[in-house]
């Protein structure tokens, strides 16, 4: 090669390097010069040409990122700069490119652990986002960032106003576009949870990378998300919305809060940047979800263990409404009121420094009502509110997974069971040793506040079917507390410990006797919930799996009409029980993906149970496919009368039932269809007080008097 071309290439070169300010696209432009060179058999001309650039190379190999590309790149840049440190004429700055080489090296090896399934763990609380670069000296390599933001919003007195960081003179059109949208969809969602919202707020968007110039409308939802973190924050609200680690997030929103499209082309780029970083989840526009999923198909068959989800939405309430991406949570007390004493003037804190620290320590001790429920380990701590531990109890549960943390909310309470201001705690999840008495660990009790047992009651009645006699031993769980006739009443409901049989019933919440009135269900209840749904009269509203007909349901009942036993067949009544007077009763669908897995039924999730009482509609998941890694959910959305309202596929039911479509073990359709959400709801069944139905036109509950319309 003669040097004219060479200092043609090398002058393209340089033009190049002017124009981005990317620094791989840059590595990419030194590469593939510094490769035509050391392909030359004239070594004078390498060593020339490679000296005259070797400093602007190492400044950007020190910036290069081996993360959100493929890997062999990353190792064809670290074998070429080897190759460089080895040429004797380059002796002098060996060590420092083989200093560069191990940094480079290092993050090549945790970006391989990742791909390899060897590490998971994301520890940076931050709201991520994939950028696309838009040169295209990319040699057939996809060149983005994950990039993320941070919001800070202070009140504004007489105009709202968006600061950008890094800054433009001008902001891109549909980046302004988006930051309005975004803002007007969050002080909306805020609005639910925060009584007074000042109308004018300084507003400061930095994006943390300061990569370059940001264009387009595809970081809305994360921008979203981030102006409700912040904006609850700032109004100190005792509800707090905070974004699970590991997740990007794509797509731009509108006025009404709908995800918008980008398409096939960016999002499948936008899916392999994911791919290759640290981050498990990849929300994406639902209509954009099977062009994401297809790319990072196609690169699991490279990297099997590299486990990336990619969740495809509609809107921001489907976002905000999805618990493996958001967490809703109550603000502690104490973390409130700190927040809340910060907003204040430094005379108004001094004043309350000064008081308090006469007060403290005093109420401290003397506050002996309990407030707050902590669990560590096998340990119930009962604490007053500034957080002083008044007693414990052993109790059953060890862990904080998510089964543990949903059966606490059915097994401990804190109540003030005869309206004197003083707490008691309900419990029924106690672990009862050697020294106390065994025969009451399946009890539910009522201790004072000191820990002193006020009252306790064992459920022990007893049923029998034609075949079988059942035990009577349970375990109960509380479901909620109602005023009837001036008595405070506690409902509860019990699961055999044994076999199948469950029941609701209800005690004296003061006194812990039994109150007439039980309903049986042939299958473990999993949750039930209490109110007025429909009209003036209350009712419970439940899940559960119905084991004569080896499926879950969901039903509904009257608390007047608390009596009898659900419907089931020959084998599963109870002698002598009547049939119980529900308002509906709906048997749910079982999947093929459940019957290929040999699951008996599939299973209501615990605590899954929810009424928005904004829209007037409950929701809850089922767990289809038995028990442990293969289970996987699919969510339902029934009106308040019990009528279908919508069924949403889960994003890993999607991906295993779908891989068993592909190996032809399970027919078509495919899982995110129409066709399949329509097999769905055409087996679902509705008890019309005689049989199970198809399209049973739902009853409207008058008075407690179920009439049929």
């Amino acid at each position: 090669m003669n040097v004219f071309v060479l200092e043609k290439e090398k002058s393209g070169l340089l033009e190049n390097l002017e124009k981005t300010n990317s620094v791989r696209q840059k590595v990419i432009l030194f590469n593939k010069f510094f490769g035509l060179l050391l392909s030359n058999s004239n070594n004078v001309f390498a060593e020339v040409y490679i000296a005259e650039l070797l400093n602007d190379y190492l400044a950007c190999l020190k910036k290069f990122e081996p993360f959100y590309i493929h890997p062999k790149f990353t190792s064809e840049v670290i074998n070429r700069a080897k190759i460089i440190a080895n040429i004797k004429a380059f002796k002098t700055f060996q060590q420092e490119i083989y200093l560069v080489i191990e940094e480079l090296e290092q993050k090549l090896k945790l970006l391989n652990q990742f791909l390899n399934g060897e590490s998971n763990n994301v520890t940076n609380k931050k709201i991520f986002f994939p950028l696309l670069e838009e040169e295209e000296y990319h040699n057939n390599f996809i060149l983005g960032i994950i990039e993320s933001l941070t919001v800070k919003i202070s009140v504004s007195a007489s105009i709202t106003n968006f600061i950008i960081i890094p800054s433009e003179k001008f902001l891109e059109e549909k980046l302004q576009s988006q930051i309005e949208n975004s803002w007007k969809n969050a002080l909306n969602f805020v609005k639910d949870y925060t009584k007074k919202i000042n109308p004018y707020h300084e507003v400061i968007i930095s994006f943390d990378r300061r990569a370059g110039i940001y264009q387009g409308d595809s970081l809305g939802i994360a921008l979203t998300l981030g102006f409700i973190e912040e904006l609850l924050r700032l109004y100190n609200s005792p509800t707090m919305v905070q974004i699970k680690d590991g997740i990007a997030f794509t797509g731009g929103i509108n006025r009404d809060g709908k995800v918008i499209n980008t398409s096939k082309n960016i999002i499948e780029k936008k899916a392999e940047n994911v791919f290759f970083s640290e981050l498990t989840t990849f929300v994406v526009p639902r209509s954009e979800e099977k062009f994401a999923r297809s790319r990072a198909d196609e690169l699991n068959k490279e990297f099997p263990n590299k486990k990336l989800d990619i969740i495809g939405v509609e809107n921001l309430n489907d976002i905000l409404n999805r618990r493996n991406l958001v967490d809703i949570h109550k603000q502690k007390f104490m973390v409130r009121s700190a927040n809340y004493t910060k907003k204040h003037s430094v005379s108004i804190i001094l004043g309350i420094i000064i008081l308090t620290m006469g007060l403290l320590y005093s109420y401290t001790e003397i506050d002996s009502n309990p407030s707050i429920l902590f669990n560590s380990g096998n340990v119930l701590y009962v604490q007053n509110k500034l957080g002083k531990t008044l007693w414990t109890k052993r109790v059953v549960f060890s862990s904080n997974d998510q089964t543990t943390n949903d059966l606490l909310k059915i097994t401990q309470r804190i109540m003030d069971i005869n309206n004197d201001g003083k707490n008691e705690v309900i419990l029924s999840d106690e672990k009862l040793f050697k020294g106390e008495n065994i025969g009451d660990r399946n009890r539910v009790a009522c201790f004072n506040s000191s820990g002193k047992l006020i009252w306790q009651y064992k459920f022990e009645d007893t049923v029998s079917t034609n075949k079988d006699k059942h035990s009577n031993i349970y375990t109960n769980y509380l479901i909620d507390t109602t005023t009837e006739n001036g008595l405070k009443v506690l409902y509860l409901f019990t699961r055999n410990d044994i076999l199948y049989p469950s029941s609701i019933y209800r005690l004296n919440l003061e006194t812990g006797k039994r109150l007439p009135g039980t309903l049986w269900h042939a299958g473990q209840i999993a949750q039930c919930i209490l109110g007025k749904f429909n009209n003036n009269n209350k009712e419970i509203v439940g899940i559960a799996i119905n084991n004569s007909f080896e499926r879950s349901v969901v039903f509904s009942i009257n608390l007047k009409n608390l009596n009898g036993q659900a419907p089931s067949t020959k084998e599963y009544r109870y002698v002598g029980i009547p049939e119980a007077k529900f308002n509906n009763y709906v048997l749910l669908p079982k999947t093929d993906y459940t019957i290929y897995r040999d699951a008996r039924y599939n299973r209501a999730w615990p605590s899954s149970l929810i009424y928005n009482k904004t829209q007037g509609f409950f929701s809850f998941t089922l767990l289809e496919g038995g028990y442990g890694e293969l289970n996987a959910g699919i969510c339902f959305h029934f009106h308040k009368n019990l009528s279908l309202l919508g069924i949403y596929i889960g994003d890993e039911f999607q991906v295993k039932r779908d891989l068993l479509v592909k190996q032809n073990k399970l027919n078509p359709p495919y899982t995110n269809t129409n066709a399949y959400t329509n097999i769905l709801k055409n087996d679902i069944s509705y008890w019309n007080g005689t049989e199970f139905v198809k399209n049973y036109e739902l009853s409207e509950i008058k008075d407690g008097l179920t009439v049929n319309h």
